[in-house]
């Protein structure tokens, strides 16, 4: 009996270790897989945000935004007619002065929007990009702000509201299968973009064990589940200084292929 089990123990520790080796392989393609699909759609969603960042500096140069409220109003309505994708296009002066808005009147939420971005433009004078702002019945939106200068010294902010539905259709685009679920976080990890079911989704935070492994590298896959309960795994990239992008997939074919492997 003793021979027989010497006999068999090699055979089996090389079984386990074959099926180590095919498990860390699969999961290593998974992996690469994943992050790479997280990259691809953070890109499809940092071309719209720089599109727009590189559209303000050049009317940020626009002679008018020094001149009266009139001639600031004139040069935002121009530009505004110019920005596909931007509900208003916002100047902020550096003193009390009123902001000066081209497209609907503004809401209490979008001042507030408006003033973060301010702040969030004179911490450094460089581009920013706000929260997601709720925007009740006309949707959702975010904020881009790039500040205006004159002589290399700053006399404003000027600011555009995006509109939420250009962006997720740049999401949508990133989507490569029917059982992928695809999203966009802000800074504080809550899902600001989701291409599946995303009116029940929007505005609720990633699970912690997700944000864990956000918080500790850029860059990575976990195994977990989605709202919805669904076993995946997840893979994760980041878009902007704040932002990130989330790309998960079902995990049930690679578990199917392990049980066909040990059949």
């Amino acid at each position: 009996m003793w021979i027989m089990l010497a006999a068999l123990l090699p055979t089996g520790l090389g079984a386990a270790v074959l099926f180590h080796a095919f498990w860390s392989d699969q999961r290593d393609k998974i992996d690469e897989e994943l992050i790479g699909r997280s990259r691809t759609v953070a890109s499809l969603l940092r071309g719209e945000f720089d599109s727009t960042i590189s559209r303000l500096r050049v009317l940020a140069t626009e002679p008018r935004l020094i001149g009266s409220r009139a001639s600031i109003a004139a040069g935002l309505d121009e530009g505004l007619s110019l920005g596909a994708g931007w509900s208003h296009l916002v100047f902020l002066a550096l003193d009390d002065n009123p902001a000066v808005v081209a497209g609907p009147p503004p809401d209490a939420i979008l001042v507030r929007m408006l003033e973060g971005s301010r702040r969030l433009v004179a911490e450094r004078w460089q581009p920013a990009v706000s929260d997601r702002l709720p925007a009740g019945e006309s949707g959702s939106a975010i904020v881009v702000a790039v500040p205006v200068l004159r002589d290399e010294a700053p006399v404003g902010v000027l600011a555009a509201v995006m509109d939420l539905g250009r962006l997720s259709r740049k999401l949508a685009d990133g989507v490569s299968a029917d059982h992928e679920v695809v999203a966009m976080l802000d800074p504080q990890y809550r899902i600001l973009l989701r291409s599946r079911d995303p009116e029940s989704f929007i505005g609720r935070p990633i699970s912690d064990a997700l944000r864990q492994a956000m918080e500790a590298s850029p860059n990575g896959v976990i195994r977990g589940e989605t709202r919805e309960g669904q076993a995946t795994f997840t893979g994760y990239a980041p878009l902007l200084d704040r932002y990130s992008v989330c790309v998960a997939t079902p995990s049930d074919p690679f578990d199917q292929a392990l049980t066909r492997s040990l059949a």
